[in-house]
């Protein structure tokens, strides 16, 4: 399966680059745009990066990504890119913050500032092993401001995940946010659940 330059078979990058699912959604009246839905190959290849250390695959990803939106999105009238944060705990089990090193790997493409807002407060059971309401039940209160000095307003920022499936998540990561009344919201992840 290793390709020399994204560590994947031809086929599956093939199957990846002609990916035609559609790419723009609705969560919590802000628009959601994603590179595809989370099965077959791009979860394979998601858990190949997040899981097995293939940090290579991020770029691929990325590059999809962009070129699958560009034309969809304006990505030079936003000011700031927010990667979902990892907590510590896992942070150092994994060796890397897979949603940060996403968000500058796109940054590189759109030259929007990642902006490190966020910061995970609590240290909660993987919510890839629970069920939608325990999802909500395991990450309510989970993320604060990084700072008290970041100021949002009149900003348009885009809230990066890697994956969105039950929304749980990103919802309280928006509640944090919205209250520093930015002036347009957008939630972009690599796949949709």
């Amino acid at each position: 399966m290793e390709n020399s330059s994204h560590q994947i078979c031809k086929k599956c990058l093939q199957t990846l680059i002609s990916l035609q699912e559609e790419s723009k959604s609705s969560f919590l009246g802000f628009d959601f745009f994603f590179l595809g839905y989370y099965s077959n190959i791009l979860k394979d290849v998601i858990h190949l990066f997040k899981y097995k250390g293939k940090i290579k695959l991020g770029k691929l990803l990325i590059e999809l990504l962009y070129n699958k939106l560009r034309s969809l999105l304006n990505f030079s009238e936003f000011d700031f890119i927010i990667p979902v944060p990892t907590h510590w705990r896992r942070l150092f089990q994994r060796g890397f913050d897979q949603t940060y090193i996403l968000s500058k790997l796109l940054s590189n493409y759109t030259k929007i500032e990642v902006l490190e807002a966020l910061k995970r407060v609590k240290y909660k059971t993987p919510q890839v092993k629970l069920g939608r309401e325990e999802r909500k039940r395991n990450i309510r209160g989970a993320f604060k401001l990084k700072s008290k000095r970041i100021n949002l307003s009149k900003k348009r920022v885009i809230l990066f995940d890697d994956v969105v499936t039950t929304g749980s998540t990103i919802s309280e990561c928006i509640k944090v946010l919205e209250k520093l009344k930015p002036a347009k919201l957008i939630i972009l992840s690599i796949a949709k659940g």
